[in-house]
């Protein structure tokens, strides 16, 4: 299958480590080692870490020709802090060179199976704004990555990008806030999902519940999986995996339960080792499954 990732480029700065990242990247390189072709549309400065970026994207097997430039502008930096539990916060440098995306040179004719994955970061931009809106016309199948990073939390923006995807993934913490804000009453989990759909117009929602596990509203059909035990390293980035095994099951197999099944045991794996970029395998992946079972109902 063929996925088109929308947004920034970062180098996620640890206390004694850094790695590159940032959600399209990521979702970018997990697409890639499950079998997919995919696009990355992004921006780095030009400068060092730029550079490693470029070398380490190629090296990952991504094109980079969709990728600028951008000349007295800094790649994108994060600082990550890590709690006990291996939970991840974040704080991000303003005004970096991922805030400056231009569409690719040259005319984008997506194929019909062709899926346009973007996030709610990227438009902290209004430059990212109207090149996203100049997307999003050329793509029939779009999936949009609910991104909370405070202050970059316009949750009117956030509804407005939803709405004009066909699939959303957000984490428990966000549809909490998306209830909140919406003034949602519903208690239960499916009502919630639902009430959401109802407001942003969507055909699918997927929410990432920690070690609880995963649900999925897919066609007003529910799906849940308790998900899998793993001893966690850091989530930097297992949101991120989980997105790309849904979306690739999804798109190749149109099985939502499975889908599900195979993201959850994506994000496990990652989870389980430092870093936003780690090595994972369909066979990895099967054998998690088969050993442990597809818990998905």
């Amino acid at each position: 299958m063929a996925f088109t990732c929308f947004g920034e480029i970062l180098w996620d700065i640890f206390p004694d480590r850094r790695h590159l990242g940032g959600a399209p990247l990521n979702v970018a390189y997990y697409l890639n080692q499950l079998g997919n072709d995919s696009l990355l549309i992004s921006a780095i400065g030009e400068d060092k870490l730029g550079f490693e970026a470029l070398e380490a994207i190629s090296a990952a097997g991504i094109a980079t020709d969709s990728i600028i430039r951008i000349p007295n502008k800094e790649t994108g930096q994060v600082l990550v802090s890590l709690d006990q539990a291996g939970c991840a916060s974040y704080e991000f440098k303003a005004d970096a060179a991922w805030d400056y995306i231009e569409p690719p040179i040259g005319e984008i004719k997506p194929g019909e199976n062709h899926t346009l994955v973007f996030g709610s970061l990227a438009g902290r931009s209004a430059h990212n704004l109207q090149t996203l809106n100049t997307l999003l016309s050329g793509y029939k199948h779009r999936v949009f990555d609910l991104n909370l990073r405070p202050p970059f939390d316009d949750l009117d923006l956030c509804l407005r990008l939803m709405r004009a995807a066909e699939l959303v993934k957000v984490n428990d913490d966000e549809l909490a806030l998306l209830c909140e804000h919406l003034a949602i009453s519903e208690t239960d989990l499916p009502g919630q999902l639902r009430a959401v759909l109802d407001h942003c117009q969507s055909d699918s929602i997927c929410v990432t519940r920690g070690s609880d596990g995963a649900a999925l509203l897919h066609h007003n059909e529910f799906y849940s999986h308790a998900g899998y035990p793993v001893e966690v390293v850091d989530t930097v980035g297992a949101g991120d995996a989980f997105l790309a095994g849904l979306i690739s099951e999804l798109a190749s197999s149109g099985d939502a339960a499975r889908a599900l099944t195979v993201a959850c045991a994506v994000g496990s794996i990652v989870a389980g080792q430092a870093g936003a970029q780690s090595p994972i395998s369909v066979q990895r992946i099967d054998e998690l499954i088969s050993h442990l079972g597809p818990t998905a109902a």
